[in-house]
Order: structure tokens, then sequence, then C-alpha cells
């Protein structure tokens, strides 16, 4: 077979492969460091789908364990690095953007991922086999991980160079909840914007940040890639002999031109004490009262001054609500007559010296102006500041709703109203609720062009998910830039096919 068909072969032949095992504790990213090294010769069958955005990459290797050698040595948490020679991958240059510089090597990484479970199956004394399934590494650990945290108007990401680095949300959220995930593939994305969670998962909350800020989430070995769609130009152009069988699908599954965002709830002061000039200690029995000034349907939210003691006996701060009752609390000794349930903040939790906050209970208030009751929980107590005629610094929150509306008339005239909406109570501004309703909208006003094609050429066999290229596909109308959207490699027998589904790029 002459070299130029050799180049545009759906099957490449892999002159050898190897799978890295590296133990928890062991970051060299260097394959001659591995563990354990698992030889061409065992290694039967790898099967490998990469995504970009928030879809988790998988892979599942068949590893030959006749003698039972890998048994136990492979285990959860363990990182895997396969690897295999080809002609699609001798060395060459895959981009020249800061965020995306390098060049392929003999035994280029195919896959560099998280053990998962394994299955140890044996058909008969000379026949045993161990498989493992695996995610990739920076999206496995993301999805890991879950998020307690607050941004307000900060940068979306940036280069770990830049001076906002360390308020940067996805560089923030990267270096405290995912060390072990290489930085060096962020990118300025040039948006600001608000981000509020509780708890939801790292992965996830990383996906949403990428739509809003048009940007594209790859993985790459070690590193996780964050990039503006607007960066990425073309690597190669792609047409009919570059690939096998391709077909192009036409579908308006996902198409919306007219979205509501209904987000959760923000909060706005309504009443406020906010001088501090000395403090009073707080008791199971030495109780502080004040009236709120409100004609709100609740208070969603308190602020308290507190001076935290945390010694071993350290009580918390209980705050409370109740109705008049003739100018005092209906029932101070009764929490069965408050108007919502009591919310207590442990010492550990209290503001050394600062505002310390109390999430109140779904409630509706009887009668305007509630007493609140501010308490320990034990008798050794916690400081309250207060003013010089003794009142409480605090402040008291009303809860608003959080919901926008974006349309984009133009689609609504060519292919008809298409509405959608968007919920998610984790929106807790106008300007999160916005940017992202725009985002989603900017993406689905028109119906999706998906183009699948098997590798054929260098060029096709070596792109990778996140890598744009100039489609050519003209009688089945897929031309211009596409996005790598999902690659899928499979290795058996000492071969090697590639697998691609794109998409255009200004509809991701």
């Amino acid at each position: 077979m002459s070299t130029n068909n050799h180049l545009r072969s759906p099957i490449l032949r892999v002159q050898r492969a190897r799978l890295g095992v590296f133990k928890p504790g062991n970051d060299s990213e260097a394959f001659s460091d591995a563990d354990i090294t698992v030889a061409d010769a065992d290694l039967e069958q790898v099967n490998i789908t990469e995504r970009i955005q928030a879809r988790k990459d998988s892979a599942k290797l068949l590893i030959g364990n006749d003698e039972g050698q890998y048994t136990d040595e492979i285990t959860p948490g363990d990182r895997l690095v396969f690897t295999a020679e080809t002609p699609a991958n001798q060395q060459r240059p895959y981009n020249t953007g800061v965020y995306n510089e390098g060049s392929y090597g003999n035994s280029q990484s195919l896959w560099t991922g998280v053990a998962r479970s394994m299955t140890l199956e044996r058909s008969s004394v000379q026949d045993a086999t161990l498989s493992v399934e695996s995610q990739d590494w920076a999206f496995g650990i993301c999805s890991f991980r879950r998020v307690y945290d607050a941004f307000e108007n900060v940068p979306i990401c940036v280069p770990e160079s830049d001076p906002n680095a360390d308020i940067a949300i996805v560089n923030t959220l990267l270096r405290r909840k995912a060390p072990e995930v290489d930085r060096s593939l962020l990118a300025d994305v040039g948006t600001t914007t608000d981000q509020f969670s509780n708890g939801q998962n790292l992965l996830d909350l990383l996906g949403d940040l990428a739509a809003k800020a048009d940007a594209v989430m790859f993985a790459r070995g070690q590193a996780l890639g964050f990039v503006p769609l607007s960066d990425l130009t073309p690597v190669s152009a792609i047409g009919p002999t570059d690939s096998t069988t391709h077909k192009v699908r036409i579908n308006d599954d996902e198409l919306a031109n007219v979205i509501r965002v209904d987000g959760g709830r923000n909060f706005a002061v309504d009443d406020a004490q906010e001088t501090v000039d000395s403090y009073q200690t707080v008791t199971e029995s030495n109780r502080m009262l004040h009236r709120i000034s409100t004609r709100k349907s609740s208070v969603a939210r308190l602020e308290l001054w507190t001076r935290a003691d945390r010694s071993g006996d350290a009580d918390g701060v209980v705050v409370r609500l109740q109705k008049d009752d003739g100018g005092s609390p209906v029932a101070i000794d009764d929490t069965e007559s408050d108007i919502t349930d009591p919310k207590q903040q442990s010492a550990e939790f209290l503001d050394d010296d600062g505002w310390t906050t109390f999430r109140m209970s779904e409630h509706t208030l009887p009668e305007p102006n509630p007493w609140l009751i501010i308490e320990s929980d034990g008798e050794t107590g916690q400081e309250i500041g207060v003013n010089v005629s003794g009142t409480p610094a605090y402040r008291a929150y009303f809860p608003y709703p959080i919901s926008i509306r974006v349309d984009e008339p133009g689609s609504e005239g060519e292919y008809a109203t298409r509405e959608d909406r968007i919920k998610d109570d984790g929106l807790q501004t106008f300007q999160a609720a916005r940017d992202i309703g725009e985002a989603d909208l900017r993406h689905r006003d028109e119906p999706r062009r998906e183009l699948q094609f098997g590798a054929r050429s260098v060029a096709a066999h070596t792109l990778r998910p996140g890598e744009v290229f100039d489609a050519q596909f003209s009688r089945e109308g897929a031309v211009g830039d596409h996005i790598v959207k999902q690659r899928d490699v499979s290795y058996s027998g000492s071969t090697l096919t590639t697998d691609l589904t794109a998409q255009e790029t200004r509809t991701l």
C-alpha cells in the first residue's frame, strides 16, 4: 500500500499501544513514571467517546488478564493514560493559539481518564479479562465536586496569568474545588456575570458558564479548556475525500425563539439599623427584642452583627419572629407561636465581628411589623452589636422573584413562534438570568445541522473535540466552520478507527 493510500484509510495501523496507570499522589505527566504499564499484547480493546461542553467523556478498556496479573492492580481513582503510535499522530502542530499550543508526538495520548468501575471475567483457565470503565480526568474530577459559592459582576474566565485570575469564576472554582485539573488552557472569554450556587455539581455549573460566555469547554489530558467560540479558527478543511460515509441531519428539536427565564429569588433591604456602638450578650433567657418595620408579606433573610465566642462551650444564636399582641410578642416562650421556624447559627458559623446571615423558612406574615426575638441556645450566650439606644444592628430583607423574557423576531417570522422556559433557582439576579437567556437564544434560533462521518485522512483522524474545521460537503449543505462536538475512537487488534460528529459553530 502506498503512503498516500495508507494515510487515506478509515483503519489506521497501530505500531504500539500502551496503558499507563498512575496511582493517586503520582502527579507526573511522564509516561515512564507510571506505577503500572499494561503492555500492547494485553490491551485487547479500547473504546473512547470524547465530547465538549458539560458532557462527560468516557472510555471502556478491555485488558487480557489470563494469569490474574492485573487483578486488584488497577483500582477506582487511578489515572489512566492510553497512548498509541499511528501514521496519523506523527509530530504536527495542532493550533497556534495561546491556550491551544502543542504538537502530537509518536506516542500521542489518546485518553487521560480516571478509573471508575472494574469487571473481572473468566471464560476458561487460559482466557480471562479485566474490563475498566473510565471517565476523562478533567470532566470526571469536576463531576465529583459540589459548589457552594456566590459571585457578582466578575469575569467568567481569564488566563491564569491574568491579574483577574484570583476573582474570575472558572479560575476560582477550579483552584478551590478541583486543584488536580490543569488550568493552563483557560482563555479570556470577555464576559462578566453573576453566579450563585448552593450545592450545584461543578461540571454542570461550568457548562452553564460556557453557555453564558459563548465558550467551548473541552478536556485535553489533565487540562480543562475554556475558550470563546469567536477565538477558534479552522485547523483544516474537511470534505468527502477525508471521510467515509457521511451524513447531515437537520432537526428543530432544540429550536426556540422566545425564552422565558425563571430564576430564584433576590433580596433587598426592607428595614435596618446598621450602627454598632457596643455589644450586649443574649442568652437562652436574656433575649433581645425589636419590632421590624415592614409591610411586606415575608422576611426572607435577616442579618445580625455578631462578635463570636468560639470557646468549647460556646452557644449558637437563634432568631425568631412572632406577631404583636398588645405591644409585645404573642408568646415569647412558646416557639409553636412563631411565624416561621426558629433559625439557629452555631458558634463556628457566626462572624467574628460582622454580619451573620439567617435564612428564614417559607412563611407569610399575618400582619405588618413582626417582633424579632434574638436569643442563644444556652446560658453562656453570644454578643450582638447594638447602638446607643440598645437596638440591635440588623438588616431585614424581603424577597422578589427573578423572571425575564427574551425573543428573536426574525426567527419567529421564519420558523413560527417556538417557546421554551428555563427554570433555575441558582439565577438570583436579573443580570444572571438575562445572560443565560440571551446565550441560549443565540444558539437555538435556527434548526441545528449536524454532520457525522468516519475519518479517512490524517486531517480527519487527528481532529479533536473543541477544534473547528472548514466543512466542504456542499452537496449535503454542510459548509463553513463546524466544531467537533464528539469523537469516537475504537482500538482493537492493532488497528484504530475514528468517527466524528460536528455541528455548525454558530449554533453550538
